[in-house]
């Protein structure tokens, strides 16, 4: 009996051991990436109503809860320019990811949009491993028990803004010899090398990978499986950070991926919220609705009377009594109360697609100031009709089929409307684009 003690306790010592190396050879983790401005999801159609940073911080906190141990990467590229409330927009993401805690953040171009001061406000874990100063780290190091990983980012030189002379606006060192012997020297101290970079997949051959076992590529599809170049495992972060990567990962002794499983979790509005990042949300709505109210008191002040160049839909009943109808019953003639059903009705990177004349002079300022302009109208089409209108129709301007899908496409777009097709959407449309005796394609 005291010998089957001793074996069954030999057993229980060598099965823990066993274990323990089971663990100190494996590695979750969770990365994302190219959240290019998407502070939330669009929510105007359902095949793209991913994402969010709300979402993200509910299914990271599920993850961390299955996995302790995970290590947070985030490519970079949160930030982007364009957008009516895109300053507001990038101080908030700034803001909501330092939320989300992760282990490093690498800095892309895009990401200096406002400069490099603007990106001081809150203390992210940004990497940029050829930047010459001492604002952002070349590299950092990650422990996980007896695990680390050696986290690297690298700015692409193709990409790199430059003043009108041709000068380089910021100090980076572009030369690879510089990454190649940073990267080494990381992979000598048995880390686990990882690099953030937007190259693309096709061309992340010219970069020094010998010594990198992760690379975040960049791209503008979706993430699709991991590749393998040479001894490099190469992942894609999704565009609009609409779905987060993980990879469970098995290394070798010199920290090198033996093998590994990969899966992409959807940020879906069936995650719901992360009630800590309300306090945080509730702050950004608050400031766009400020901003929004400070543009319309701006506008009222400097309208005359209801003079401007667009008229709305009803002027034109008299002499386009058909395609009037058929606009009348259309979702675009609701397209501003959708927007109110869901509290967005005063977001001007809502409005710009849901109102005709939005940010344009004499375009539509709020429901109760314009509310001929609101929805989606013929003169968002046809352009400003006062002109024309007074003139009995004397001038027009026609839409022939290949200049109205560019125009149709810049808010059913894939963002927006990823599933939008032109040709169908012709066929079930309103035909007051359509040249007489013209048959649809």
């Amino acid at each position: 009996m005291q010998r089957v003690s001793c074996l069954l306790a030999s057993l229980l010592v060598l099965l823990a051991a066993c274990a323990e190396a089971a663990d100190s050879s494996g590695l979750t983790i969770i990365y994302s990436g190219n959240l290019a401005g998407h502070l939330e999801p669009c929510g105007c159609a359902a095949e793209s109503d991913f994402g969010g940073l709300d979402r993200h911080a509910v299914m990271l906190d599920r993850l961390r809860a299955e996995k302790p141990e995970a290590i947070a990467i985030a490519h970079g590229g949160l930030l982007a320019h364009g957008g009516v409330t895109e300053r507001v927009k990038a101080e908030f993401i700034l803001q909501g990811f330092d939320l989300l805690h992760y282990d490093a953040v690498g800095l892309q171009w895009p990401d200096l949009v406002f400069g490099r001061a603007f990106l001081g406000q809150v203390s992210l874990p940004w990497v940029a491993s050829n930047w010459r100063g001492a604002e952002f780290p070349v590299m950092r190091l990650i422990r996980r028990g007896a695990r680390k990983a050696a986290f690297f980012a690298w700015l692409d030189p193709e990409r790199e803004p430059r003043t009108g002379g041709g000068n380089p606006i910021y100090p980076v060192d572009n030369t690879l010899e510089t990454l190649a012997q940073r990267l080494a020297g990381a992979k000598n101290e048995g880390a686990m090398v990882i690099l953030a970079t937007a190259v693309h997949p096709d061309h992340v051959a010219r970069l020094p990978l010998s010594h990198v076992d992760l690379l975040l590529a960049g791209t503008d599809g979706p993430p699709g499986e991991p590749l393998r170049v040479g001894k490099t495992l190469v992942v894609r972060p999704e565009k609009w950070g609409m779905r987060l990567g993980v990879l469970d990962l098995n290394l070798d002794d010199q920290g090198h991926i033996a093998d590994w499983r990969h899966r992409v979790v959807d940020l879906g509005a069936d995650l719901g919220h992360a009630p800590r990042m309300f306090p945080w949300y509730a702050a950004y709505t608050e400031r766009v609705k400020l901003a929004n109210q400070e543009r319309i008191a701006q506008l009222r002040a400097k309208r005359q009377g209801d003079t401007g160049p667009f008229v709305g839909a009803q002027p034109c009943r008299s002499c386009h009594a058909a395609p009037f109808e058929a606009w009348q019953k259309s979702p675009h003639a609701r397209a501003l109360p959708t927007l109110e059903k869901v509290n967005k009705d005063f977001d001007p990177d809502c409005l710009v697609c849901h109102t005709v004349g939005f940010a344009l002079p004499g375009g539509f300022v709020e429901k109760g100031v314009t509310p001929h302009l609101a929805g989606v109208q013929c003169e968002s089409c046809h352009g400003a009709g006062r002109e024309h209108a007074r003139e009995g129709g004397a001038r027009i301007k026609h839409l022939a089929a290949d200049q109205s899908e560019p125009l149709c496409r810049g808010c059913h777009n894939a963002l927006h409307a990823p599933a939008f097709e032109f040709k169908h959407a012709r066929r079930q449309g309103i035909p007051c684009g359509q040249k007489k005796d013209e048959k649809l394609p």
